[in-house]
């Protein structure tokens, strides 16, 4: 994951809370740019002690002593219910800077946040998807953080983006082959995806890839609104750091996210996205027969929705960059 740096109007502290012996993770704390309040605890007590205001937990459960009449277990719940960012040592010391991001975007320090992309997905039209990837995309790059992000779209027919947002805006094609500057839209970069130009990319694999993480490179968040079976789609799983099957509470549509996301796992060839079940517009009625459904966020019913106001934006961004404060 890349990491964007933004100028910092005050210094950042850290406080990063370390319940591990492990040298790697140890050693990867010297990778830290913030400021670090370091504590160290070796007890499911002195975690406890200690807990309150860590912005960082590095933790390895099995390595702790249960004092203080604290289980582990006990302990799991409290650390959960923290609001801090929680790792394990080894995933700490894979990739520092992508927790130490998440840590500070979790304070809110938004000059911090990590360039991340994700993709909407689903076999099923009428979900949300494209609603889900314009209101995200404007919220981020809206008042008040202006903060750069892109739309890109994998279509089989003609462009939702174009439709709804600017007829004349260019293709994906164009922009990525010709050197045509791409339109925007509230401060969003739009990649709009036209049938006639998009089989033009047809075995173009790898050029398309390196002009994806180039656009990842320029935008904190870069977004790709995806019909499940396109061919691009796996080129896309690349380089994307989460993908998310959004749904309706009907059943076809339900059923159809979930086989979605097999199918993604089924072609990412190593690569490890964190994915999950976005239900969209639900209703009261809706919750308890979803009782059971794992998700990863549950959003509301609207019963009008063409603003791109934020109303799905803010709970979408505080999924993709856990504890956002804007």
């Amino acid at each position: 994951m890349s990491f964007l740096s933004f100028t910092r109007k005050k210094e950042v502290r850290l406080r990063a809370l370390v319940a591990t012996m492990d040298p790697a993770a140890l050693a990867a704390l010297g990778q830290v740019h913030a400021v670090l309040d370091r504590f160290e605890a070796f007890t499911t007590g002195g975690v406890y002690r200690q807990v309150k205001g860590a912005n960082l937990i590095i933790l390895d459960y099995a390595a702790l002593a249960e004092t203080d009449g604290l289980s582990r277990e006990g302990l799991s719940d409290i650390i959960e219910r923290s609001g801090a960012t929680i790792c394990t040592p080894l995933e700490f010391a894979a990739n520092p800077a992508d927790w130490e991001a998440r840590s500070l975007a979790a304070m809110g320090a938004i000059e911090a946040l990590p360039a991340k992309a994700i993709v909407f997905v689903s076999f099923s039209g009428g979900v949300g998807k494209t609603t889900s990837t314009l209101d995200l995309a404007r919220t981020i790059a809206g008042k008040p953080t202006h903060l750069p992000a892109a739309a890109i779209e994998f279509k089989h027919g003609r462009s939702s983006f174009r439709a709804l947002l600017n007829r004349d805006a260019p293709h994906l094609y164009e922009v990525l082959t010709q050197d045509v500057k791409p339109a925007v839209w509230e401060g969003v970069t739009l990649y709009p995806m036209e049938h006639q130009t998009a089989v033009l990319l047809h075995g173009r694999d790898q050029e398309l890839l390196a002009q994806l993480r180039a656009i990842k490179a320029r935008h904190v968040l870069t977004i790709i609104d995806a019909e499940a079976d396109s061919e691009f789609l796996p080129v896309a799983l690349e380089m994307v750091d989460e993908v998310y099957a959004v749904t309706t509470p009907r059943a076809d549509a339900m059923d159809n996210a979930l086989a979605a996301l097999q199918d993604i796992k089924t072609r990412l060839n190593g690569h490890s996205p964190r994915m999950g079940l976005i239900l969209n517009q639900v209703r009261t009625i809706d919750r308890v027969a979803l009782a059971g459904v794992e998700r990863v966020l549950t959003l509301p019913y609207f019963d009008r929705f063409a603003d791109y106001d934020g109303r799905l934006g803010r709970p979408l961004l505080s999924l993709v960059y856990p504890g956002w404060k804007a």
